[in-house]
């Protein structure tokens, strides 16, 4: 776990607003997702937006890259939307 942060009241609602907690991420598979920028708004610094899968899971995680870790903003299941976007 390492690898990632987050601010732990992020995470609690975070956990509240989705159901997913950020201690999931570790299960998260990187190799498979797709990656893009979340350029949908000035958040300050680079966001960046992953679909793939948590188990059977699909999840969506909001990230940036802070050094060697990635700091975790939000993860939560996929909208239908995006899955049907992203099947493949």
């Amino acid at each position: 776990m390492d690898r990632y942060e987050w601010d732990e009241a992020k995470n609690l609602a975070n956990w509240l607003k989705h159901g997913v907690r950020f201690e999931l991420i570790a299960d998260f598979d990187w190799a498979n997702a797709i990656t893009r920028i979340d350029d949908r708004l000035d958040y300050g610094e680079m966001r960046r937006l992953a679909y793939g899968r948590i188990g059977e899971q699909n999840c969506a995680v909001v990230f940036v890259i802070r050094g060697e870790r990635l700091r975790i903003i939000s993860l939560r299941r996929m909208h239908a939307k995006e899955m049907r976007k992203h099947e493949h």
